[in-house]
């Protein structure tokens, strides 16, 4: 009888230990089922954020590129009121990958230019995942056509009032373009006196001021800078020179025709020349607008040291503003001066910008003064 209950005691303990067995082992798998779902609706936690797309829109316009720098293929232009979709960013750097609402997708930057964001978006840019892009292939030269010249034959019947100083082009000045600013006596100069970006970082005319002159021949517009910078700074690069030293030029070939749009067109044209760092950087340009036809490779221009800053001339073919001149032709025109104080290792900043215009000649027309050919 007594083995008889302790054999009966026995079953019964191991019955009871299989049961908690049992209850244990369905708890892990509830639990890991319940984790697996967790983690598949999660995402990898080393993933980084993982919001949503982003609702953009275009501000100024700027091109669509196959990735994520200037080096890569244009596939468009993206025109300013345009609606987006951003779905990733590069990194910390300001390119997203952008889907238009026609369907084509590719990589574009949410760059300031003259205090204007290229493209603003709603919502946190920080927040969309990051995607990691190969280097840039090798870049193919493109060459451009030049757009059907037209030839101005009379005065407008509007011209810009209280945008500034008009800017006197005396035709024929024989100066070679080499930075040497001594051929342009007989020059009408007008200066660049107008702080219309971050002045709180503007330290008086030591610190950044300027006057243009210019001249034209049958074949282009050339201009003379005289810049007063008391630090120069150029470590900028292509379609960023205006962060660094450099002159921002606006020309409205149409004045007349459009004389009240408030934002750019076919006949608008802006661009950037930096005089480089005359270290390791030579002068360069870079053409905006129109945003197919960066003609800078066309350009001559120049630039020298000077005791208080620096001086720098360059040229911009008609055929490319597309007129065939002529004296008494009346023009849009704007020239901006851009100052970056604060070498490397900071990145490159456009701390402060002075203009011939007396309000920010970027990216409104209306807001330019005239040029005018001389006979």
């Amino acid at each position: 009888m007594e083995g008889f209950l302790r054999q009966h005691g026995g079953f019964r303990t191991l019955l009871l230990l299989g049961l908690i067995a049992g209850i244990a082992i369905e708890g892990f798998l509830i639990y890991s089922k319940l984790n697996a779902q967790s983690l598949a609706t999660q995402g990898d936690p080393t993933a980084g954020p993982s919001a949503g797309p982003l609702t953009c829109v275009v501000r100024s316009d700027v091109h669509l590129r196959t990735g994520p720098t200037v080096e890569y293929e244009i596939l468009t232009t993206l025109s300013v009121g345009q609606r987006l979709e951003a779905s990733a960013r590069n990194g910390d750097t300001p390119w997203l990958r952008i889907r238009t609402e026609s369907g084509q997708e590719g990589w574009s930057s949410t760059w300031s230019r003259g205090g204007v964001q290229l493209i603003e978006c709603e919502g946190e840019i920080g927040e969309l995942p990051e995607e990691q892009v190969e280097s840039a292939p090798a870049a193919t030269e493109v060459v451009f056509a030049s757009p059907t010249p037209k030839r101005v034959l009379e005065p407008p019947s509007q011209i810009r009032v209280d945008n500034g100083p008009d800017l006197l082009v005396v035709q024929g000045l024989e100066v070679a373009i080499d930075g040497d600013l001594s051929e342009w006596g007989p020059a009408t100069w007008a200066p660049i006196a107008n702080v219309l970006y971050r002045s709180e970082n503007w330290n008086g005319n030591e610190d950044l001021s300027g006057q243009v002159a210019a001249t034209w021949n049958d074949d282009a517009l050339i201009f003379a800078v005289r810049v007063t910078d008391d630090v120069l700074v150029q470590d900028a690069q292509d379609e960023e020179y205006y962060k660094g030293d450099s002159i921002e030029f606006f020309i409205d070939r149409d004045l007349e025709g459009d004389f009240d749009v408030a934002q750019y067109n076919g006949d608008d044209l802006q661009g950037v020349v930096t005089p480089g760092n005359f270290e390791d950087r030579s002068p360069a340009a870079r053409v905006w607008t129109p945003a197919t036809t960066n003609f800078a490779n066309e350009m001559q221009l120049a630039a020298q040291r000077t005791e208080d800053g620096y001086a720098m001339e360059f040229s911009v073919p008609w055929a490319r503003i597309g007129v065939v001149p002529q004296a008494g032709a009346y023009f849009g025109y704007a020239i901006a001066l851009s100052d970056d104080d604060t070498p490397k290792p900071s990145p490159p900043e456009q701390e402060t910008q002075m203009s011939t215009s007396t309000r920010l000649p970027y990216p409104t027309p209306p807001h330019w003064g005239n040029m005018i050919l001389q006979p």
